[in-house]
């Protein structure tokens, strides 16, 4: 685990170049991820971060505010880790132009803005300051190169199925026009 978070971090670091363009297979990916996996582990917690640091990196990518939905499930994330013994999961809250979250899961930070206010239970909430790294840049590489390690495979939703081959099946039927991408985006 502070393996992967520490070559991730090392990544974004070191990451100088212009923004990366995410697809819309990307986002469909990330969205399912936030919508439907089922966080029982660290592993959980730094996909469904990567998630959502996606999707803040596509909103920004076409200047459409209503991708910010997600951040609704910043809360739900809180709420759900509150709930569980998670190891290597740090949480904070800052005021810093309305309420600044941020994760650190492992070795990796991420930092979100929420209005929403949210309590942190006593087991993962620890003072910390943002380490100024940041993952929008390169959102698109951080969250494959963790979706394409053996320690996420075996990933599941909340109906307990694999989750890969869910996501497989959802983006051949936007490939096939079955499902239009305003109608996945809709269900943010």
């Amino acid at each position: 685990m502070f393996e992967l978070t520490s070559e991730l971090n090392e990544y974004a670091k070191n990451y100088q170049e212009d923004p990366e363009i995410i697809s819309n297979e990307d986002l469909i990916k990330a969205i399912y991820f936030i919508d439907n996996l089922y966080i029982d582990n660290e592993i959980d917690v730094l996909v469904f971060l990567l998630s959502l640091n996606l999707c803040n990196a596509y909103a920004k990518q076409i200047d459409n505010h209503d991708i910010y939905k997600f951040k609704k499930d910043i809360a739900t994330l809180i709420k759900i880790i509150n709930e569980r013994n998670i190891p290597n999961l740090k949480v904070c809250t800052t005021n810093d132009k309305g309420n600044l979250y941020i994760f650190e899961v492992g070795n990796i930070q991420f930092s979100f803005h929420d209005e929403k206010q949210v309590t942190i239970g006593d087991f993962y909430y620890q003072e910390m300051k943002w380490d100024g790294i940041r993952k929008q840049p390169c959102a698109k590489t951080l969250f494959n190169k963790c979706l394409d390690n053996e320690i996420t495979g075996n990933m599941k939703n909340m109906m307990g199925e694999l989750i890969k081959p869910n996501i497989e099946k959802l983006i051949n039927n936007y490939h096939d026009n079955k499902l239009s991408f305003e109608e996945i985006i809709n269900n943010i």
